[in-house]
């Protein structure tokens, strides 16, 4: 069997809803032989679209070990590990992110909230900044640059 085309099939389950199906298919296409990253990647998100965020975060970690210049991975292990409260973590994944060069207003927003959590609120302002200016209409990156400087003002 082709793990591309099972790899493919899991994600038109993913895109249908049918969570476990897609499971189901990304397990199987990483037991395949020549099966990419994607798969892998694909797996561990399938995992924490199901909640189980410990085998996710597991599983991106294995890609972003394996493929420590693949970008994205770094992006998807930073938000397994935001959802799991792993701050310092989470931070540093978005760090690879960005210096690899994947940058968008989302992941700055994102990059922003870790900085926040580290009580490096002048540094999440700056993100979130940044964030505006690559996509001023970001809303999650307004609503958050605003309670920011809110907490930066003086009392």
């Amino acid at each position: 069997t082709n793990p591309g085309a099972r790899n493919n099939l899991g994600r038109v389950y993913t895109k249908l809803g049918r969570l476990e199906e897609a499971l189901a298919q990304f397990q199987a296409a990483v037991q395949l032989p020549a099966c990419g990253v994607d798969a892998y990647t694909n797996l561990g998100l399938a995992l924490a679209d199901l909640g189980r965020l410990d085998e996710s975060e597991a599983y991106l970690r294995e890609v972003v070990r394996g493929h420590p210049d693949f970008a994205k991975g770094h992006e998807y292990l930073g938000s397994i590990l935001m959802r799991r409260e792993k701050w310092s973590d989470a931070h540093a994944a978005y760090e690879t992110c960005l210096r690899l060069g994947r940058r968008s207003a989302s992941i700055l927003n994102d990059h922003a909230r870790t900085l926040f959590k580290l009580g490096r609120l002048d540094e999440s302002i700056r993100q979130l900044e940044e964030a505006l200016r690559l996509d001023p209409s970001h809303a999650l990156a307004q609503a958050n640059l605003g309670k920011m400087r809110a907490l930066r003002a003086p009392r």
